[in-house]
């Protein structure tokens, strides 16, 4: 579901993980925002990124901030960019940007599950588990819901 913007500069550069289970197609890890409720908050890995700088170590250096390892494989990249707008003016990147614009990459995880931690330098997550592609497109914030299921669907996880 390509979009179309005619201000892209608009739209923070982001690039979003999916990242399977070692071993397993059908489990992606989804990670829970501290400061929300259970039932809220949770997504992929995900982060800004320098458009001067590769974006898949960009994406990694987000792992290792986000979930301590960067141990991952890249399967895909998504053929497109997905944007979302932030919801309300209370968003804190809303003073600079209408919302992000994301690259989607499709990883396995090769390293170990010891090697994944949300206790970080600075944290964003307060937790994280193995979740199967609908539940994990499910639990997203209402804003993301559609580059989620989007996504998912390009890299043929869910239908």
């Amino acid at each position: 579901m390509k979009q179309e913007h005619k201000h892209i500069g608009d739209y923070r550069p982001n690039v979003c993980a999916v990242i399977l289970h070692p071993m397993r197609d059908d489990a992606v890890l989804l990670c829970h925002r501290k400061d929300f409720l259970m039932e809220q908050g949770w997504q992929f890995p995900q982060g800004g990124y320098d458009e001067d700088k590769d974006l898949i170590e960009e994406m990694k250096r987000e792992l290792r901030e986000e979930i301590s390892t960067d141990a991952v494989e890249v399967l895909q990249m998504s053929a497109e960019e997905y944007f979302y707008a932030f919801p309300s003016s209370s968003h804190p990147k809303r003073d600079r940007y209408l919302g992000q614009r994301q690259r989607w990459v499709l990883c396995r995880f090769v390293g170990q599950e010891s090697d994944i931690s949300v206790e970080t330098k600075v944290p964003e997550f307060d937790e994280w588990k193995w979740a199967s592609p609908h539940e994990a497109a499910r639990s997203i914030v209402e804003f993301k819901k559609t580059n989620y299921y989007a996504a998912l669907r390009e890299f043929g996880l869910i239908e």
